[in-house]
């Protein structure tokens, strides 16, 4: 998948947060990005959240109108693929490490 995000201008790193609507049926899915690490997945497998690397150029958005994200789900089933396809991106501007609490806010908030 690719996605386009105009950032702000940040010398620090950012986060991204790839929710789906529901939870993946492909068992052995992998998850790549060169630019991204995978930090988490949510309790509900809903919301992917990555780090930009240090070591990639767009780290220091500063030098950036427009960042390209390219992230490769593997050996996903066709139901699966057009989850991702149809994905919501959260952008953070500062490194924010796992986002998942936005989807599982009440796993680690509870009433």
């Amino acid at each position: 998948m690719a996605y386009f995000f105009t950032p702000y201008s940040s010398k620090t790193g950012w986060t991204i947060g790839l929710e789906i609507s529901q939870k993946l049926d492909s068992a052995d899915f992998k998850i790549q990005s060169s630019m991204l690490e995978l930090i988490q997945t949510s309790n509900n497998g809903r919301m992917f959240s990555f780090d930009v690397r240090p070591t990639a150029p767009q780290f220091d958005t500063s030098l950036f109108k427009k960042i390209p994200i390219f992230i490769t789900f593997q050996n996903v089933l066709g139901d699966d693929q057009e989850l991702i396809e149809n994905a919501t991106l959260h952008y953070f501007k500062k490194l924010s490490g796992d986002v998942s609490c936005l989807v599982d806010r009440f796993d680690c908030y509870p009433l």
